[in-house]
């Protein structure tokens, strides 16, 4: 049997700072702009990854030496 990475469709907000290199902030001002989705289940708020991927697909990160596409 291969083990195949299968990326989860939410993530909590710790998992997703640490999974695209952005600080809690960031996610938050990015959800309060209507750049990412989020969902609240019980206490624990979501982050939808498919929506961060795409939001930093489309806003290249610019990093010293050049830009990066994160």
């Amino acid at each position: 049997m291969s083990s195949t990475n299968i990326t989860p469709r939410y993530v909590t907000v710790p998992q997703a700072t640490k999974m695209f290199s952005i600080s809690k902030f960031t996610i938050y001002t990015l959800h309060k702009r209507g750049s990412i989705r989020m969902a609240k289940t019980g206490r624990r708020t979501l982050v939808e990854v498919a929506s961060v991927e795409e939001h930093l697909r489309s806003n290249p990160v610019v990093r010293q030496g050049g830009i990066e596409a994160h």
